[in-house]
């Protein structure tokens, strides 16, 4: 279970990270799911702290739970429209 502290760095790191996939073309719920993956795996390896997610197996690759209720719980406070930041997340998460 992660802590209050932990959920506020997973939200900004998810808001960060669909910041940097928006140019890159469609995201879906499954692409999504992997590059988190992805992305922790890798400051995983370089010994950063970062995404707190638990992954596990599922039939198109790696899933968290807990990135899928992150991912709602910013589109039901208008943070995000489908994978799209709006101009207040943009505000208070991008430098």
């Amino acid at each position: 279970m992660r802590k209050p502290n932990q959920i506020t760095v997973d939200r900004a790191l998810l808001l960060y990270v669909l910041h940097l996939a928006e140019p890159h073309g469609l995201l879906s719920d499954v692409k999504l799911q992997q590059l988190c993956f992805l992305c922790e795996l890798q400051m995983f390896g370089k010994g950063f702290k970062g995404f707190h997610f638990e992954f596990f197996r599922f039939a198109y690759g790696a899933f968290s739970k807990d990135l899928d209720n992150d991912l709602t719980s910013l589109r039901r406070k208008e943070r995000v429209e489908n994978f799209t930041l709006s101009d207040q997340a943009r505000e208070e998460a991008i430098p």
